[in-house]
């Protein structure tokens, strides 16, 4: 029984080892979320928003957003849009993956805003 005991408790010494080692997190090598009309030069002002591709008040002002980034992109307004999952929202996760996984697949092309025009 004492060596049992003492393999567990070096079990988990180590696997707090290594999971705190493990957690940190690398600084992204760009900012975070979707970019709509990628400007040439840095904008003078960013509008940020956090959308859930489920939700009904984000589907309500998700229009008037891309008219607003539309209508002042010569003027170096730029749209950010984050995704944030809300946990009672039940397919809003995998939404925001095949989101994440269209931009890759075809970067500066607002793929991911069409994605999630189709899916409001």
């Amino acid at each position: 029984m004492g060596l049992l005991k003492n393999l567990l408790v070096v079990a988990t010494m180590l696997a707090l080892s290594v999971d705190r080692s493990a957690g940190q997190i690398s600084i992204p090598s760009r900012s975070v979320g979707f970019v709509y009309d990628q400007l040439p030069e840095v904008p003078n002002v960013e509008i940020a928003a956090y959308l859930d591709a489920t939700c009904g008040d984000s589907a309500a002002v998700y229009p008037t957003l891309l008219q607003i980034a539309e209508f002042y992109h010569n003027d170096r307004v730029q749209f950010r849009m984050h995704l944030h999952n809300l946990p009672y929202h039940a397919n809003s996760h995998p939404i925001a993956k095949a989101a994440h996984v269209l931009e890759d697949f075809a970067p500066n092309n607002n793929t991911a805003f069409k994605w999630i025009s189709l899916i409001f």
